[in-house]
C-alpha cells in the first residue's frame, strides 16, 4: 500500500511559517509523507535583470552568466530552505521528501501533483488586493482551479 503524500509548496516568493506547520500537521494527522516542492520560477530572475537594466543599473544587454548565477542563488537558497523544513518534519516525526524544480510555477507544481500522486496541496497566497487579482491574476488561484486534489491556501 502506498504512503499519502501532502504537497508543500514554495517558492522564492511564496513560503511562511505558516504554510510549513500547517503541511507538517495535515501530514502528521494522516499518516502522509510531506513532499516538500521548492519552485524555482524563471521568470523571476528575467524580471529582476530586466528591471535592473530599465533602471539603469546594468548597462547595455546582460550576459547569460547573470541570469545563470541569479538562478544558482535561487537554487542554492531552496536547499537550505526545503532542509530546514525536512529537518522539522523529521522531528516531528513526519517523513518528507525534498524537491527543488526550476521551472514554470503553475506547470511545474500542476506536473508534481500528477507526478507524486499527493493527497493534498498547501501553499501560501502573499496579501494583494483584490483588484491587483483581477488585473494581473493569481497563480495559486489557477493552481486551485487546476489541481485535481484540495488545495488548502494559507494566507500571509
Amino acid at each position: 500500500m502506498k504512503m499519502k503524500k501532502i504537497l508543500l509548496v514554495l517558492s522564492t516568493t511564496r513560503k511562511s511559517p505558516q504554510s510549513v506547520s500547517a503541511a507538517i500537521e495535515a501530514a502528521k494527522v494522516a499518516s502522509a509523507q510531506l513532499v516538500i516542492l521548492f519552485v524555482v520560477d524563471r521568470q523571476l530572475s528575467d524580471k529582476v535583470i530586466r528591471q535592473l537594466t530599465e533602471e539603469g543599473w546594468i548597462g547595455g544587454s546582460p550576459s547569460d552568466r547573470l541570469y545563470q548565477a541569479m538562478q544558482a542563488e535561487y537554487v542554492a537558497q531552496a536547499e537550505v530552505i526545503v532542509r530546514e523544513i525536512q529537518q522539522q518534519a523529521e522531528q516531528a516525526g513526519v517523513p518528507a521528501r525534498p524537491l527543488i524544480r526550476e521551472g514554470d510555477f503553475i506547470e511545474t507544481v500542476l506536473e508534481v501533483i500528477a507526478e507524486q500522486e499527493v493527497e493534498q496541496v498547501i501553499l501560501t497566497r502573499r496579501h494583494r488586493s483584490t483588484l491587483s487579482r483581477i488585473l494581473f491574476g493569481s497563480a495559486v488561484a489557477e493552481i486551485q482551479r487546476r489541481s485535481p486534489r484540495p488545495v488548502k491556501i494559507i494566507d500571509e
